[in-house]
């Protein structure tokens, strides 16, 4: 026994010193140019993908820092459905940095957010390599590994926006790094004396996990499978006891604690968001409201689209551990266990009725650590100008796929905002002497960034959306539905007709009483000087539009495809109208 112990400790010993090293010469001569790669990557990404991008956060944020910034219904005290810790600690602080410097120009405002999240998937791709290097302990695999993240088409186009999902990916790769589970640090013999007892690898794991639950509630599914395996792992009732009360419940209570502090100064009251993101999303399945999926939906359309090219070399991957190695590689369960992670999160994503690509951003990285094992098996067994024109076509058809969503499909809303961003600036800048006095958006709700993307305090007004719960269906219309249905009575109403019209008056719950309502008059007795609206409404309006003098200022291309899956329009291009006030 004591032999064995000897033994198993020399191994572990020389696996850390050889993991340490790799560590060392990692950090020295890539760590650097992966940031600086997704720094560029997020400049060069200028498309329009989901509106939680903006309105979720660089929004949130703005509003925070600077004063004003549109506030959506998620945030409003009726609701709290969001927490406040992801905008403040990724865009509010350097906003604030910005200001305090003096260089809050309406450039920097606007892609600092982005620069950001192009450091943090940089740090991501890095520990998707040590994640590799860990589990395999080998360089090679390693490598591959971080290959298939690079050239991944979606992680081209989505890890670098500002999406909760995009941190939460980027945490919970770190997160599985530090957890013990796959490759532990303590042999089996070591582990059974002492009982998982504060484990310093299991306890970083902790802290990363419940920051990533804090940032996106959803990622709580992933961590419940890892707790599972874990209390497995941990043979004795007292292991199980320590490793929760001495490491579970204190990263809880401190992140627990942390958002409850940043919750309570953003909102004015004490309020447990987790509990209101499970209860609307869950509980009342109101979720469903921004559109359903069947239940298969992330097995035949979301996880194929977003593993895409590698999607061959993934299967292949299952196909080798389970029917041709079985238990003979000592990786075995180390890659069962990560094919069970994901498959496990899928499943119980699948019961809720919305679904989205985005939701399973952060399963990319142990994806494409899988296809990286996949690629090194897989050069064993071909020749090298197999393997060259394998490597060749992933590299080809990714950069094909990631280059037109990232730069041409939906690219028009944030162009739209630098034009306006021109037009608020041209002059001077001044009040009386800029272009632009004022701007409403004639198309859905969200369609573009807002003031995050302008910076400058100017009227602006876009068509409400609110879930149908907040308006009295009998009595009221809501807006995008009127706009849909008749565009042009929708603006002919919308300034200076019909304001008593009781149809045409959103209504919103009062804070103090959620049976109440506020009557919130949302006609216009002034026109804009700029509106901004998509080719199909631009045909339709067009008699208001002339009728009042607006000349159209600039038409900017919008995408050859339909984009929305949920809507049965298809932009082909957004156009900005300008009248002079």
């Amino acid at each position: 026994m004591k032999k064995r112990r000897k033994t198993s400790n020399q191994n572990n010993n020389n696996d850390k010193t050889y993991l340490n090293i790799m560590k060392g010469k990692f950090y020295n001569n890539y760590l650097f140019k992966l940031i600086l790669f997704r720094i560029m990557n997020a400049l060069i990404v200028d498309t329009y993908f989901n509106p939680d991008e903006f309105w979720q956060g660089p929004e949130v944020a703005h509003n925070m820092v600077f004063g004003y910034g549109h506030l959506s219904w998620e945030w409003k005290l009726n609701a709290k459905l969001r927490g406040a810790t992801h905008p403040l600690l990724l865009f509010a602080i350097p906003y604030k940095f910005l200001q305090i410097l003096g260089i809050d120009t309406p450039l920097l405002v606007a892609i600092t957010p982005r620069i950001v999240q192009g450091i943090i998937a940089g740090i991501g791709d890095a520990y998707i390599y040590l994640y590799a290097l860990k589990i395999f302990k080998n360089e090679d695999i390693a490598y591959l590994a971080l290959f298939c993240s690079i050239f991944s088409w979606f992680h081209f186009y989505c890890l670098i926006r500002t999406f909760s999902n995009s941190i939460e990916t980027v945490l919970t790769i770190i997160s599985l790094y530090y957890w013990p589970l796959i490759t532990t640090s303590l042999s089996k013999e070591e582990d059974e004396d002492n009982n998982g007892v504060l484990s310093s690898s299991r306890m970083y794991g902790l802290f990363w996990c419940g920051a990533c639950v804090t940032m996106r509630p959803t990622s709580a599914v992933l961590w419940l499978y890892v707790g599972l395996c874990e209390i497995y792992r941990v043979k004795t009732w007292k292991g199980r006891f320590n490793m929760l009360f001495y490491e579970l419940i204190p990263a809880i209570f401190f992140w627990l604690f942390t958002s409850l502090l940043i919750d309570r100064w953003f909102y004015g009251e004490w309020t447990v968001v987790l509990f209101n993101f499970f209860e609307f999303n869950f509980v009342k399945g109101l979720d469903k409201l921004y559109g359903t999926h069947p239940f298969y939906w992330y097995f035949t359309e979301g996880f194929t689209a977003n593993v895409a090219f590698f999607l061959p070399i993934y299967f292949y991957s299952v196909y080798n551990v389970y029917f041709v190695l079985h238990n003979k590689s000592k990786y075995t369960f180390e890659m069962k266990y990560l094919y069970g992670l994901t498959m496990f999160t899928m499943c119980i994503f699948s019961f809720g009725g919305h679904k989205e690509f985005r939701f399973i951003l952060p399963l990319l990285p142990i994806v494409f650590i899988q296809c990286g094992y996949a690629l090194f098996e897989i050069k064993q067994k071909i020749s090298e100008r197999s393997y060259k024109y394998i490597l060749s076509f992933l590299i080809l058809t990714n950069i094909l796929l990631g280059t037109y969503v990232s730069v041409y499909h939906q690219s028009s809303p944030t162009k739209i905002m630098k034009f306006l961003r021109n037009e608020a600036t041209e002059n001077g800048g001044n009040d009386d002497g800029r272009v632009l006095k004022s701007v409403h958006f004639l198309m859905p709700c969200h369609s573009t960034p807002y003031y995050s993307h302008l910076h400058q305090d100017i009227p602006m007004w876009f068509i409400d959306c609110s879930p149908p719960y907040m308006v009295k269906p009998e009595t009221e219309t809501q807006q995008i539905k009127y706009f849909d249905e008749n565009p042009l009575a929708f603006v002919n109403d919308l300034y200076f007709n019909n304001k008593n019209d009781a149809k045409l008056v959103t209504k919103q719950y009062n804070k103090k009483d959620h049976d109440q309502y506020i009557i919130v008059k949302w006609y216009h007795e002034q026109l804009p000087s700029h509106i901004v609206t998509f080719d199909t409404y631009e045909k339709r309006i067009m008699p208001f539009l002339t009728k009042h003098g607006y000349e159209k200022k600039k038409e900017i291309f919008h995408s050859h495809i339909k984009g929305d899956a949920d809507s049965n329009e298809h932009f082909q291009y957004a156009s900005v109208w300008y009248r002079e006030i």
